[in-house]
């Protein structure tokens, strides 16, 4: 099998991680809002071991994209997860994205694309 193939495959395993690291990073937000100054707080916290959970999926499917692709082509994809954590931070957590934000999004978004075209996608 030629790499471009595995690299295609590695790139959707890669994107399905970045999904489920934005979603473990917005259920990470929703257990700080509950903890205390108490380790025990924690441990106790379910958001944290859902988070914990959801987290660890997308980093068994961050390994095996990178089983099967070539690291420069699927690690830049990982970036995705930025883009997904700030359209879960403005539309579930109503926070503020500014105009840099913005900016940064779409520089990433751009930059994953030109990578993807470039030949290493």
């Amino acid at each position: 099998m030629g790499k471009s193939k595995s690299n295609g495959k590695a790139i959707i395993i890669v994107l399905a991680a970045t999904v489920f690291t934005a979603a473990g990073q917005l259920f990470f937000k929703m257990a700080s809002g509950l903890m205390t100054e108490s380790i025990f707080s924690l441990l106790i916290n379910t958001y944290f071991w859902i988070g914990i959970f959801i987290y660890g999926i997308g980093a068994v499917l961050l390994m095996k994209s990178l089983t099967i692709g070539d690291l420069t082509a699927v690690y830049p994809v990982f970036a995705m997860s930025y883009v997904w954590v700030a359209l879960v931070s403005l539309f579930i957590l109503g926070e503020a994205i500014s105009t840099m934000d913005t900016a940064g999004i779409l520089f990433i978004v751009l930059g994953v694309s030109v990578m993807g075209v470039s030949g290493n996608g």
